[in-house]
């Protein structure tokens, strides 16, 4: 092929490429984000500084509640496996059938 014709697909790739983008983005746009309470995330710019620090230590409280039981549990008896099924007899063979005058 023609190297302008190659040109030109990859123009009209990129172009796709880019409305498939701009689609996106709108659609992101469109959308507000939410927290698990259902209220809604104020948008804009995001300001201010990240604390390196936690403002709190987080801390496990041990509840008797949050310790599992354990419970004997009992094995059943073995099971005698299933006797083995004997074999099909073996199927006739099918006929050859007859060459057409097409085939030949």
């Amino acid at each position: 092929m023609n190297k302008k014709t190659w040109i030109t697909y990859g123009v009209t790739g990129v172009v796709g490429a880019g409305i498939i983008a701009g689609g996106a983005v709108a659609a992101a746009q469109a959308m507000d984000l939410r927290t698990a309470d259902n209220q809604t995330v104020p948008g804009g710019t995001l300001t201010g500084s990240v604390d390196p620090s936690p403002s709190a230590t987080p801390s496990v409280d041990p509840s008797p509640s949050a310790v599992p039981t354990l419970t004997a549990t009992t094995t059943s008896p073995a099971t005698t496996p299933s006797p083995v099924s004997t074999p099909s007899p073996v199927s006739p063979p099918s006929p050859v059938s007859v060459a057409s005058p097409q085939s030949n």
